[in-house]
C-alpha cells in the first residue's frame, strides 16, 4: 500500500512539471487574395505563348543560268545575281512547351544580274526583287523558362519573283509559286516579353522564273521578338 502510494505521488509530481506542448493553430483554408499590382507582375513574370517579331534579312541567292548560260556557249558568258538584303515579319503562338505555329512574310529587295563576256565589260541584264509567305511549324528543344530556345522546323507558302531587263529583247518576268522552306535557329530571352532571335533557313520554290532558269534562296535574319 504504501509503495502503491509513493509511486501515485512520483507520478503526480512528473506531470506537473513537464511543460505543456503548445496548440500548433491550424492552418487557415482561405489564401489571401492576391492585390492586382502582384497579379500583374506575376504575369509579366512568365513567358507568354503570343509574339510578333521582325528583323532584317541578308539572303544568299542561288540563281542556276546553267542553261541559257549553254546557249551563250560560243561567248562563254557567265552570268550572276546579287545576294539580297530584305525584312522580315512574323507572329505566332507558341501552342505547346516544345512546338509553335506561325506566319511569316518576307521581302527581298534584290539587285542586278549581270552577265559578263570574255573580253567584253560587264553588262547589266536587269533587276530582281521577291516576296514570300508561308505557314510554319517550328519544334523547339527546351521549355520556355530557358533563357537560350534553340529550334528547326519548315514550312509551306508561295513566292513571287520579279525581273526587269535593262537589254532590249528580254522580256519582263513576275513567276509566283508554291514553295517549301526548312530553317533552324534560337530565340534568346532578354526580358519574359522581349527577345533576341537568329534564325538560317532554305527556301526552294517549285517553279522556275522563267524555263531556263531556276533559283532557291538561304535567308538569315536577326530579329526582335514581342512577347504579349
Amino acid at each position: 500500500m504504501k509503495m502503491l502510494l509513493l509511486f501515485t505521488c512520483l507520478l503526480a509530481a512528473s506531470c506537473a512539471v513537464t511543460p505543456s506542448t503548445p496548440a500548433i493553430p491550424e492552418a487557415s483554408p482561405y489564401a489571401p487574395e492576391k492585390s492586382k499590382d502582384d497579379q500583374v507582375a506575376e504575369k509579366r513574370s512568365k513567358p507568354t505563348p503570343y509574339y510578333v517579331a521582325g528583323g532584317p534579312i541578308y539572303s544568299v541567292q542561288n540563281f542556276n543560268f546553267s542553261d541559257v548560260e549553254d546557249m551563250l556557249l560560243p561567248l562563254q558568258a557567265d552570268i550572276t545575281a546579287d545576294d539580297s538584303f530584305g525584312v522580315d515579319l512574323r507572329g505566332g503562338y507558341r501552342a505547346h512547351d516544345h512546338f509553335a505555329a506561325e506566319a511569316m512574310f518576307q521581302y527581298f529587295f534584290g539587285g542586278n544580274i549581270d552577265v559578263d563576256i570574255t573580253g567584253v565589260p560587264s553588262q547589266k541584264l536587269g533587276d530582281y526583287s521577291a516576296w514570300a509567305l508561308f505557314l510554319n511549324g517550328k519544334g523547339y528543344f527546351m521549355k520556355p523558362d530557358e533563357k537560350w530556345q534553340p529550334y528547326a522546323g519548315g514550312g509551306i507558302g508561295v513566292m513571287t519573283v520579279n525581273f526587269d531587263p535593262d537589254v532590249s529583247g528580254v522580256s519582263s518576268e513576275d513567276e509566283t509559286d508554291l514553295a517549301f522552306r526548312i530553317m533552324a535557329g534560337t530565340d534568346f530571352q532578354l526580358t519574359p516579353q522581349i527577345y533576341l532571335f537568329g534564325e538560317i533557313s532554305y527556301i526552294f520554290p517549285t517553279g522556275d522564273l522563267n524555263e531556263d532558269v531556276s533559283w532557291n534562296s538561304i535567308p538569315i535574319v536577326l530579329g526582335v521578338q514581342g512577347r504579349f
